[in-house]
C-alpha cells in the first residue's frame, strides 16, 4: 500500500487533533519504511493524549493497515470512527481499510462519507476511480476520474486511469460525447488525442483517427497502448505492413503486456506471417493463458481452414491432369 502526499494533507484537514506535527512524523516514518518508529510514535501519543484524539486512532490504524496487521487495524479504525465519525482522516484510513480487505461495498461508503466532509481531496477519488474500473463499474470511474483532471490536470496517473474506463465504456455515445468535451477544453493533451483516436477507432472512422494518433506520437513516441492503438487504426486503412512496424514498436515498449503481444500476433496475420503469428501467441499462452484463448482459436482455424483449401486446389489441380 502506497502513502502519497495526500495523507499529510489529511493530517491537516482534522480540526480536531492538537498532535499534527507529531502525526506527520508518523505518516513520514510509514513511508520511509521506519515501522518500528511509527509504532513506537503512535503508542506514545496515544498515552500522552489519553486514548481520546481520533486522528491518533486513525493513523495507529493506517500504520496496522501498511503492516497487514488486519485485527489491530480494524480495532484501530473502529476506535477513530467512535470518537469523530465526521473526520475527514478517519473515513479515509476506514476506506482504505475496508478495501485492503476486498469490502468494497463499505470502502466506498467510507470514501463518499469523507468527500461530503471535503470534495475536493484527492485521494478517495482516485482510489474510487480505480476500483469502480476494477468492478467494471465504467460510467462512475468516467465521473469521478473526470472530477479530480478538472482539479488536477497534471495528473499522469489518473489520466492513464480515464484512458482505460473511457475504453470500456459500453455507451459509445457517451464516450464520444465525453472525448469531445476533452478535446474542447484540453487540446494538446496527450492523453485526450489517444482517447480522440480510440473512440474514432471504434466508430470505424479510421482516417479521423489516424490524425490524431500522429498528433500524440508527435509528444510521445514511448507508450506501447499509443502504437497499438496506431497499428490497429493502419490495419483499418488496409496498410497491414505499416501496421506491424507500430506493434512492434509497442512490444519494444512493453512486453510483457499481453494484450499489446496479442495485437502484435494478429498483426503478423494480417500481414500474412502465420508462423510468426502462432510464435508470439505462444508468448501470450505463457504469460497470460486466458488471453490467448480466442487468439490462437481463430489463428489455428484460420490454419486448419488455410491447409484443406491448400488440399483441395491440389485435388482440383491432378483431376484437370
Amino acid at each position: 500500500m502506497s502513502i502519497d502526499a495526500g495523507w499529510r494533507r489529511y493530517v491537516d484537514l482534522y480540526s480536531g487533533s492538537l498532535h499534527r506535527s507529531e502525526l506527520e512524523e508518523v505518516i513520514d516514518s510509514l513511508r520511509d519504511g521506519d515501522f518500528p518508529r511509527a509504532e513506537q510514535l503512535c503508542k506514545t501519543l496515544l498515552d500522552e493524549s489519553g486514548g481520546v484524539d481520533a486522528s491518533i486512532w486513525a493513523v495507529f490504524g493506517l500504520y496496522y493497515l501498511v503492516t497487514k496487521d488486519l485485527d489491530n487495524a480494524h480495532a484501530a479504525i473502529g476506535r477513530a470512527v467512535e470518537l469523530d465519525p465526521d473526520s475527514t482522516l478517519t473515513m479515509n484510513v476506514a476506506g482504505d481499510f475496508a478495501s485492503f480487505a476486498n469490502d468494497f461495498e463499505n470502502a466506498e461508503q467510507f470514501y463518499l462519507m469523507s468527500l461530503q466532509c471535503d470534495p475536493d481531496q484527492l485521494h478517495p477519488r482516485v482510489v474510487l476511480g480505480n476500483r469502480y474500473i476494477a468492478y467494471e463499474r465504467y460510467d462512475e470511474a468516467v465521473d469521478v476520474l473526470l472530477s479530480v483532471l478538472y482539479d488536477y490536470p497534471d495528473n499522469e496517473d489518473v489520466w492513464m486511469q480515464l484512458r482505460a474506463a473511457m475504453g470500456s465504456l459500453s455507451d459509445k455515445r457517451r464516450e464520444e460525447k465525453v472525448t469531445r468535451s476533452l478535446i474542447g477544453q484540453f487540446p494538446d493533451n496527450y492523453h485526450v488525442l489517444c482517447m480522440m483516436g480510440a473512440a474514432l477507432l471504434r466508430q470505424e472512422k479510421a482516417r479521423e483517427a489516424l490524425e490524431y494518433c500522429k498528433r500524440a506520437v508527435e509528444q510521445r513516441k514511448d507508450d506501447d497502448l499509443l502504437w497499438t492503438l496506431y497499428g490497429s487504426v493502419l490495419n483499418m486503412l488496409g496498410k497491414p505492413k505499416a501496421a506491424l512496424i507500430c506493434h512492434k514498436k509497442a512490444v519494444q515498449f512493453n512486453n510483457g503486456n499481453p494484450k499489446t503481444l496479442a495485437s502484435l500476433s494478429l498483426a503478423y496475420f494480417m500481414a500474412g506471417d502465420l508462423r510468426n503469428a502462432m510464435r508470439v501467441a505462444d508468448k501470450v499462452i505463457a504469460i497470460a493463458p486466458e488471453e490467448a484463448i480466442e487468439l490462437v482459436g481463430f489463428l489455428e482455424e484460420w490454419e486448419t481452414e488455410h491447409v484443406e483449401r491448400k488440399k483441395k486446389r491440389k485435388r482440383k489441380a491432378r483431376a484437370r491432369r
